[in-house]
């Protein structure tokens, strides 16, 4: 594995998790993936998450004043903003920037689910008043158009709203999780990831340019396609769809996420090791993981462990937080302890 000294993109990725129409469903929700041309230089072939990076547009004062236009006051926007834990990187705001990152970020999330995927998650401006957990969707407009012109444009995102009168229903993005691409990896992103739960399955209208194909499924159907070899999967998505496979009731975890949105987010910034029997992914609060790793390139030995096997590095730990990556389909992750910031414990299944 070559290493590098590069430094990384900001980016947003929206989780989208559907009630099933059927209530006695196990579990009783979808979320929404896509598949990722093999032309892509990022992730080919990969199913993912709907997201991408980060845009001037998605922070221009101009949504500021949008808000204020749709009546949001101030105060509605600080439910977002106000998070008493630990903030990534990604979430400072730079500067005397007016926008704070916990809005532009969700902006970003949203526009790039409603280009990859078609999906609108906002609502109307004289429905911003509710007390339900849920996002709400719009589907009434000219969806072809405009998921054309917001492709091409990422500006032109915030004419639709406007247009329409809809306003990002940001509020009901719960933060989950942020990634940093190891610094291994020559393109770099790290990604702040949300949630937003829905009553009923939008309809999916994928862009052609990078969506080869798009579709809802469960956690553990996609996990088993996975190690079944049938699709293919990256670690965050590995790690994540092991975690909501945790809750099989969409109430519970929408919930659960709504509850924890105030709690902070410690960075999941892997360190990869080369061992005997495959390559090792080690997270915060392993007992190998380095006490302030380097953001920016690899500063510790890649092959320290490369005559060592997983099971023999386990049976010298304590605190284990890890992925051993025996193959391209065949992971396994263990965590021996709890997770801070009263997160979800990605304990594995299959």
């Amino acid at each position: 594995m070559p290493i590098n000294k590069k430094l990384w993109r900001n980016s947003a990725s929206l989780i989208i998790l559907a009630k099933n129409a059927c209530k006695l469903d196990v579990p009783n929700y979808r979320l929404a993936v896509l598949k990722r041309p093999a032309t892509m230089s990022f992730m080919p072939n990969a199913v993912v998450f709907p997201g991408g990076t980060c845009e001037k547009a998605d922070e221009s004062h101009d949504w500021l004043e949008h808000f204020r236009e749709c009546g949001v006051s101030e105060r509605k926007m600080s439910e977002v903003t106000e998070v008493k834990g630990p903030r990534p990187d990604i979430f400072r705001t730079l500067g005397n920037s007016p926008m704070k990152r916990e809005i532009s970020l969700r902006i970003t999330a949203i526009r790039e689910a409603f280009e990859e995927l078609g999906v609108l998650i906002c609502r109307k401006k004289n429905q911003l008043e509710d007390d339900c957990d849920y996002g709400s969707f719009i589907e009434e407009y000219d969806r072809e158009k405009w998921q054309s012109m917001v492709d091409k444009d990422p500006g032109q995102f915030i004419n639709l709203c406007r247009e329409h009168e809809l306003v990002p229903d940001i509020w009901k993005l719960y933060e989950w999780s942020a990634w940093l691409t190891p610094a291994l990896i020559p393109k770099r992103f790290q990604t702040a990831f949300f949630v937003v739960s829905v009553e009923a399955q939008p309809t999916i209208q994928p862009c052609g340019r990078e969506v080869l194909s798009a579709y809802w499924e469960t956690p553990p159907n996609l996990l088993k396609s996975f190690y079944d070899k049938k699709i293919d999967l990256v670690m965050p998505q590995i790690y994540e769809l092991i975690r909501f496979g945790e809750y099989t009731d969409i109430e519970n975890l929408t919930k659960f996420a709504k509850l924890r949105n105030d709690q902070g987010i410690t960075l999941q910034y892997p360190t990869v090791y080369n061992c005997a029997d495959g390559f090792l992914h080690v997270y915060p609060g392993d007992d190998l993981y380095p006490k302030n790793p380097d953001k920016n390139e690899v500063d510790y030995d890649v092959q320290q462990f490369k005559n060592r096997t997983f099971a023999e590095l386990r049976a010298t730990s304590n605190k284990m937080h890890r992925c051993e990556q025996y193959s391209s389909h065949n992971t396994i992750l263990i965590l021996n302890f709890e997770l801070p910031n009263g997160h979800i414990s990605p304990i594995a299944k299959l």
